[in-house]
């Protein structure tokens, strides 16, 4: 087990996840909207989106999509500094 232990602390706490529309819309138990299969601008990190609220609050942003693949990555933000 010692030998995947790195295995392990990454999986408890991913940076990176790609995740296909399929995927998230089991996980929504609803089909994306057509906006979002067609428009890059539906996966924008912007503040006022309900989208990207929900992944923001998770503490993930969008690192890139693939329409064509019908995929998304995500990435853990980093925190910001301390006040």
């Amino acid at each position: 087990m010692a030998n995947y232990a790195k295995l392990t602390d990454w999986l408890n706490n991913p940076q990176r996840l790609l995740m296909t529309f399929k995927e998230m819309e089991h996980i929504l138990e609803e089909h994306l909207p057509e906006s979002a299969l067609k428009y890059r601008a539906w996966w924008a990190n912007e503040v006022d989106s309900h989208q990207s609220r929900a992944w923001r609050a998770a503490g993930w942003e969008v690192e890139s999509v693939d329409l064509k693949a019908e995929e998304v990555a995500f990435r853990r933000k980093t925190p910001g500094p301390s006040v």
